[in-house]
């Protein structure tokens, strides 16, 4: 039941369950219910370690998904001048915003 309920399942991994227990007619949402779980039960038992895997791997996947989202957010906040090199065709960033995008980098490196 609780690799059944976890909050980091999507719709692929709603659809490769219904395909393991080759029932399309199984529903994740809100308008699931309890006793539509219980009849399966006997089946489920059978399949636990499949159903274990696919959970854990959408587990994982949210993790990495929320920490993705969170290392996009640090840098929306972050604002840097470029100036023109001269006599090249790029860019010297200039200003405290180094000391800030090396911290950045340095943090989500690490957490990568």
């Amino acid at each position: 039941m609780k690799a059944l309920c976890n909050k980091g399942l999507k719709p692929r991994h709603h659809r490769k369950i219904r395909e393991f227990l080759n029932d399309d007619n199984i529903q994740f949402d809100e308008t699931a219910k309890f006793q539509e779980f219980m009849e399966l039960e006997p089946i489920i038992q059978n399949m636990s370690l499949v159903l274990t895997d696919i959970s854990e791997t959408a587990s994982q996947e949210y993790s990495n998904e929320t920490l993705m989202n969170k290392m996009q957010a640090d840098w929306e906040p972050l604002e840097f001048t470029l100036n023109v090199a001269e006599g090249k065709d790029s860019y010297i960033i200039s200003g405290e915003a180094i000391e800030a995008i090396q911290t950045a980098l340095d943090d989500h490196v690490i957490k990568t």
